[in-house]
């Protein structure tokens, strides 16, 4: 049970890292065939939510992860998939409150913002 809690919390900081990261460096977390903005996103939704469900947050890190989570449901659909679905999404005006949030979260946790590993083990299929 702890080494999946661990894990869970590894990869919410890997998301959220990756989440804070310039879209320049964002490009390089993943194979050309993705859509970055979409994975980034997506990550941290799956990330999250698992760790919300073990609950071990303090009020800080709840109310930075609850903001970020409301925002990007907040600029989701079909109106903003250029956002997420291009490289050049990922220049948008709403990914410079996405990046900021993101390090509110990190900060909350007192975790490092800085690139994350692009090699976690992950298999990509293209």
């Amino acid at each position: 049970m702890d080494d999946q809690r661990d894990y869970n919390s590894q990869r919410l900081q890997w998301s959220l890292q990756a989440l804070s990261r310039p879209a320049a460096e964002q490009l390089t977390l993943y194979p050309d065939f993705v859509c970055p903005g979409d994975e980034l996103v997506l990550e941290f939704d799956e990330h999250y939510q698992r760790v919300r469900e073990e609950g071990n947050f303090t009020t800080l890190q709840s109310e930075a992860l609850g903001t970020l989570d409301s925002f990007l449901e907040k600029h989701s659909g079909e109106a903003y998939s250029r956002m997420y679905l291009t490289a050049e999404g990922l220049d948008q005006p709403e990914w410079r409150e996405i990046r900021s949030l993101a390090k509110a979260a990190l900060d909350a946790f007192g975790w490092n913002d800085e690139l994350p590993p692009s090699d976690r083990g992950d298999k990509w299929v293209g």
